[in-house]
């Protein structure tokens, strides 16, 4: 490479591979597909939607163009007929499109150890 130029990398470098770019080609996430995972993970079914277990913590991962968004700390998942909504610990809520989500992220809910507050 000759000094002063630089690698092109992103979207540029998918064009000259067309064949890649098809491969990496997520499907569509469904209200069947959340549905089945939150009832995999134990999550409780409600009127109001799921709730994720006080023992487990939960994310959600969402694409947004050219970049990927997580949302931490869901503690209840709400099911409408065209979109989800996800709401955190800190009470916020975020609404996405079904195929925007792309997956989530479960694990045991770390023990928070306070300290003297020095």
């Amino acid at each position: 490479m000759t000094p002063g130029r630089r690698r092109r990398h992103g979207a540029r470098a998918l064009d000259r591979f067309p064949d890649v770019a098809e491969c990496i080609k997520l499907p569509d996430m469904t209200r069947d597909i959340i549905t089945q995972i939150l009832e995999n993970e134990g999550a409780k079914a409600g009127a109001g939607g799921f709730s994720i277990r006080e023992d487990r913590e939960a994310a959600c991962f969402v694409s947004a163009p050219g970049d990927l968004l997580q949302i931490p700390r869901v503690v209840k998942i709400d099911l409408k007929e065209k979109f989800l909504s996800l709401q955190t610990n800190k009470d916020e809520r975020f609404m996405f499109a079904y195929e925007d989500v792309l997956g989530f992220k479960m694990t045991a809910a770390s023990a928070k150890e306070r300290g003297a507050g020095f």
